[in-house]
């Protein structure tokens, strides 16, 4: 997660889905990465500058009991829809599953009688490889990296196409007519100015944009 690393997870089985994070937990996930990264240091609760927890439902086949190990059951989901009364439940699931669990939202939602407006519209991942290659191109004819702060974690290529995908393009323009867009504004952070201008500009055109620093 750009210059954070995200890591976990535990499996405990919980009776309650109200819970955080124990001392237990902390240890484990800790235990674990210590062991199996070579760092230059362990890491230790001091790292840590965040944490998140939650519960996970299995879904289970009725019938098929309550005793057996929670670590075996599989971690594929089941959508139960109830069309009378246009509900829809979700039940586990993973993030890696994401997509497949959207597609059968969509289906379900559909067959409800709600129309979907752009039902082939690509809104996960990147865009394609063109205009990747596009960015990239334009970034290296244009030297941006040489604008790089010595203290960001990457450089400014990666973090642009990373943070902002195709619309990074605009932010290139930018920079290009004026160099002074690339400058970080707040220290401690990687905002730059043209992000923070093409916010503005974003929520001039649109008072009721409520998501700053989004280009």
């Amino acid at each position: 997660m750009g210059n954070r690393t995200c890591i976990g997870t535990t499996d405990t089985r919980v009776d309650d889905p109200h819970v955080k994070a124990t001392d237990e937990d902390i240890d484990f996930i800790l235990d674990n990465i210590n062991k199996r990264l070579t760092l230059d240091r362990t890491l230790t609760r001091d790292d840590v500058i965040a944490m998140r927890w939650g519960v996970r439902p299995l879904a289970v086949k009725a019938g098929a009991g309550s005793d057996r190990d929670f670590l075996q059951l599989s971690r594929k989901h089941e959508i139960d829809a109830d069309t009378s009364n246009a509900h829809i439940c979700i039940c586990g699931g993973k993030l890696t599953d994401c997509l497949n669990v959207g597609d059968e939202v969509c289906q379900h939602v559909q067959s409800m009688g709600v129309p979907l407006p752009y039902p082939n519209y690509k809104w996960y991942g990147e865009p394609s490889h063109s205009v990747r290659n596009e960015f990239f191109h334009q970034a290296r004819l244009m030297q941006l990296d040489s604008y790089t702060s010595e203290h960001s974690s990457e450089p400014l290529s990666a973090r642009l196409w990373r943070r902002y995908g195709a619309q990074a393009i605009g932010l290139l323009e930018n920079i290009r007519e004026d160099p002074r867009e690339a400058e970080i504004l707040i220290q401690g952070t990687e905002y730059l100015r043209c992000v923070v201008d093409a916010s503005n500009e974003s929520v001039a055109d649109n008072p009721a944009a409520s998501r700053p620093l989004k280009w």
